[in-house]
Parts: structure tokens; C-alpha cells; sequence
């Protein structure tokens, strides 16, 4: 029976050591390995990053002083996240399949990385993110203990100033590690980088960029699932900007109002017509728009005899109707039910931005088609 029970240990201890050596021996296993800085311990986990969630990979807990290794068996190139709960640090990982990569990171949040040419290339992104997060952080400790000094709004001045430059001196590095390694995976994340809550290289503004990793990243990697969603994006903004041009050109100064047909709150039928023979103003609006009941207060507020057609885009009938009551003015109120995504929206252009004013001539021809209040107050004085 002893025999029998040493034999059985013998064949666990050989099974648990084959698959230990499956696991890191597989021609198509990835590794990743390092240390945290010393005295650091916890849960480590490496996850993957697909265009819809976050798929956890392996996990490891260390004591302080210890390394960690993480295994991943990728189908293809891809995007990784390594997370360190007790820093709460976040790294991220382009893995391809036989990638041995080492990873050591220090007490201020650096790290150094090695196995290939995308990780590195986002530890380089990362790093520089860190010093200048830690120098606008240190920044405005030094801001905030001023506050009770005699100079301190010139010291908030420059200090704006100063982090305005330093963003768009990171704004522009970042923009010049894509250009120059524009078909890899790590430019897809670097892209659609964060900092201090706001997107550093937004699609609508950087157009161009965007169509130039579609390019490059579809042509080395055509399958590649991150690849085909960023091309997917590039191809969906530019069909935007397209119909945004056409909107913009058909509501120019010079150009007939569009028709349309919306009911009113009893349900009848307005159209562009009803209002022939006539000047009129277009208001488009929605209740839940902080921005559009500012604007009402403000078209309340002007001494014009020019009937205004307030155009809603509330989903919500009802929560329209009470809007309306509340307001209370004597304008002509009309409602697409559809909301933002209704024809009457993308017929104006309603989802670009609200409020918006249209002001048409007694022939219906726009004058002025405008988001700025302003602009329409100027119209209106050459109209007079």
C-alpha cells in the first residue's frame, strides 16, 4: 500500500512538471516576466484587449522580492494589459505568439521592457506620460501653496501657459512615434491615447493620421481584428465629414430652407411652407440640452416681429410638452419623435451640435445658418 501511495505521488509530481513545461515551452506560448520594485507585492494579472472587452489571460500572486511570470498563447498579434492591483499600474503589451518579453519597474511608476519593438515603443509613450504627469503634478502643488500670495494670479497665468505648451509639445511627440512607426499595433492605442481626461489626438481632428495607420496597420497586419475596428472608424468619421459637407453646403446663405414635416403639439402637420411669405427663424433644440433652454431665454429676451419655429428633437413626447409649458413662449413648436437619429436630425445636421439657428428670408432663402447667437443677432440687425 505504501508502494502504491509513493507511486501515485511519483506520477502527480511528473504530470504537474510536464504541463509546468508545456506551458512555457510551446513553440506558439508567450511569456511575460519581471519584477516590480522591491518590497512590492500582489496580484498580477495579464489580460487581452479586444475591440469589445477585456479578457482575463493568467494571474499570479508575489511575495515582496519576488519575480512574476505570466503566460498567454496568442492566435495572432495582439494588444495586452498588464495590471498591478496594488499600484493600481496598468502597462500595456503589444504579445505575438513566441514572445519572451522582461518587464522591471521602479518606485516612480517607470519601467523598462524588453522581447520586441511594439512594447517598447509604448513603454516609451508611458514613460514620457509619467515625467510629465509627475511634473504638472508637482506643478500644481506648487500653485495651489501659493494661493494667499500677492502674485499669485500672474503665477497661475504662466503656469497655464506652461502646461498649454507642455501638452502640445507631448500632444506633438506622440503624433511623431506614430508617423514614424505608423503600421504598428502600438500605434492603434497610442492614437486613442488619454491624458488628464481628454483624448490627445481626436479622429475629427487629426483626420489625416488616422487614414495613415488605416493604411499602414491594414496593409502589414489585413486580418488582424484591432486593424479591421480602427479602418471600420476611419471609414465611418470620413462618411461623417462627407455628409457634414453636404449639410453645410445645403444650408448656406443663399440656398432654399429644406423641406420638412413635423407635427406640432395637437398633432397637425407644419411644414417649411407654412411660414411663406415671410421671414422666420429655425430654432433646433432639445429639452435635455443645457445649452438649448440657455438659448431660449436669450430668443426671448430679443424685440423682433419674425415668427421662430422651434424644432425639438426630444424622443420623449411628453417630456417635450411639459419643456414647451414651462418655457412658455408664443413660438410654433414642432417635434421629431425620432430623435437624434430622425430624418428632421440629419436633415439639419442636429447631431453635430445643439442648439442651432437658421434664419430664412421672406422667400425662404437662409441668410444665416449659425450655432453661435451672436451671429444670428447679426443677421437679423442686416435684415431689418
Amino acid at each position: 500500500m505504501r508502494w502504491l501511495c509513493q507511486r501515485l505521488l511519483l506520477m502527480v509530481i511528473m504530470g504537474f512538471l510536464f504541463y509546468s513545461c508545456r506551458q512555457t515551452n510551446e513553440p506558439d506560448a508567450a511569456v511575460v516576466s519581471g519584477a516590480f520594485p522591491p518590497g512590492a507585492s500582489g496580484k498580477i494579472l495579464l489580460s487581452e484587449l479586444t475591440p469589445e472587452k477585456v479578457i482575463g489571460i493568467d494571474s499570479t500572486v508575489v511575495a515582496p522580492g519576488e519575480t512574476f511570470l505570466l503566460n498567454a498563447y496568442p492566435a495572432g498579434i495582439g494588444l495586452y494589459l498588464l495590471h498591478y492591483d496594488d499600484k493600481n499600474q496598468k502597462i500595456a503589451l503589444v504579445i505575438d505568439k513566441g514572445d519572451t518579453l522582461l518587464l522591471t519597474a521602479d518606485t516612480n511608476g517607470f519601467y523598462k521592457i524588453s522581447g520586441n519593438a511594439d512594447s517598447q515603443l509604448l513603454m516609451q509613450y508611458a514613460n514620457a506620460a509619467r515625467e510629465l504627469r509627475l511634473s504638472l503634478d508637482s506643478l500644481g502643488t506648487i500653485v495651489l501653496a501659493s494661493r494667499s500670495k500677492d502674485d499669485f494670479v500672474g503665477l497661475k497665468t504662466d503656469t497655464d501657459r506652461y502646461v498649454d505648451s507642455a501638452m502640445a509639445a507631448h500632444r506633438k511627440f506622440v503624433e511623431r512615434l506614430i508617423l514614424q512607426h505608423p503600421s504598428s499595433l502600438a500605434s492603434l492605442l497610442l492614437v486613442n491615447t488619454y491624458f488628464a481626461g481628454n483624448l490627445l489626438l481626436p479622429i475629427d481632428s487629426f483626420p489625416n493620421l488616422y487614414r495613415i495607420i488605416a493604411d499602414s496597420a491594414g496593409a502589414r497586419y489585413p486580418g488582424n481584428a484591432h486593424v479591421l475596428h480602427h479602418i471600420s472608424r476611419v471609414e465611418s468619421a470620413e462618411q461623417q465629414r462627407e455628409q457634414e459637407q453636404m449639410l453645410a453646403e445645403r444650408l448656406l446663405p443663399g440656398r432654399k430652407l429644406p423641406e420638412f414635416s413635423l407635427p406640432d403639439e395637437n398633432g397637425n402637420l407644419v411644414t417649411a411652407s407654412s411660414f411663406k411669405n415671410q421671414p422666420i427663424i429655425l430654432f433646433l433644440w432639445a429639452s435635455w440640452s443645457p445649452e438649448s433652454r440657455a438659448a431660449i431665454q436669450q430668443l426671448k429676451a430679443l424685440t423682433i416681429d419674425i415668427p421662430i419655429l422651434a424644432i425639438s428633437f426630444d424622443s420623449d413626447s411628453q417630456i417635450w410638452k411639459a419643456a414647451v409649458k414651462i418655457e412658455n413662449t408664443s413660438w410654433t413648436h414642432i417635434n421629431d419623435s425620432q430623435g437624434m437619429s430622425g430624418a428632421a436630425a440629419k436633415l439639419f445636421g442636429a447631431s453635430r451640435h445643439l442648439p442651432y439657428f437658421i434664419l430664412a428670408d421672406s422667400s425662404s432663402t437662409i441668410i444665416a445658418s449659425t450655432s453661435r447667437f451672436r451671429e444670428l443677432t447679426e443677421a437679423l440687425d442686416k435684415l431689418k
